[in-house]
């Protein structure tokens, strides 16, 4: 849901539970309702950070996917190679926006505000690779493979996948489970098989 629309929603909530129709909705008392109000902002806020930055971390392992197949093709001119150089830097620019720069007062204060203090390591993988793009020292592909597998490692520490979508994870296992428990992908206690048994059953098959 686009966020405009939350925000529409949450004041249409905050505005009918005022009325007296709705009392058995409000908290005993006005301290009680602010206070109310301030959680409902604070976790729209959460919730709208997270997809946000969701969003933007897609972006960058989408980039960073096709910046590392481009450069294993022979024919990848400079012009091209400039091209996932910007477009990489302004990811690592807006990141800044969502993981600020940490301990400003102890270095580059004569930096930009937004460049003061020390990036941080989430948005490391997306500088490094635009260094890797400058340098053709640097096996780019090889490199910019091993930077996305990071970035995500990194996100994934943010995002905390495993936690937040643990509850979701169980309601669709009980809801929409296989009747096969040899073939059920949200089983938690079966091995995945793996693509190279994937690609070997389709074998057989073709």
């Amino acid at each position: 849901m686009p966020i405009v629309f939350k925000h529409v929603l949450l004041r249409m909530f905050l505005r009918s539970t005022s009325g007296s129709a709705h009392q058995e909705f409000l908290p005993p008392c006005s301290a009680s309702l602010s206070a109310y109000r301030l959680v409902l902002r604070r976790e729209m806020g959460t919730v709208e950070w997270m997809q946000e930055f969701r969003s933007w971390a897609a972006a960058v392992i989408s980039v960073m996917a096709r910046a590392e197949y481009a450069t294993s093709l022979a024919s990848l001119s400079t012009t091209d190679r400039a091209a996932w150089r910007a477009e990489l830097s302004a990811f690592a620019d807006q990141g800044r926006l969502y993981l600020p720069n940490i301990r400003r007062d102890e270095y580059g204060q004569h930096k930009p505000r937004a460049n003061q203090g020390y990036r941080s390591a989430v948005l490391d993988p997306v500088v490094a690779a635009v260094q890797v793009l400058s340098d053709q020292d640097y096996d780019e592909s090889a490199y910019l493979n091993a930077l996305r597998k990071h970035f995500v490692s990194q996100i994934s520490l943010v995002l905390r996948p495993e936690k937040y979508n643990a509850k979701l994870a169980r309601q669709l296992a009980s809801t929409y489970r296989s009747d096969d428990k040899n073939d059920d992908p949200l089983d938690p206690h079966t091995v995945p098989a793996g693509s190279e048994a994937l690609l070997q059953k389709i074998s057989e098959v073709l």
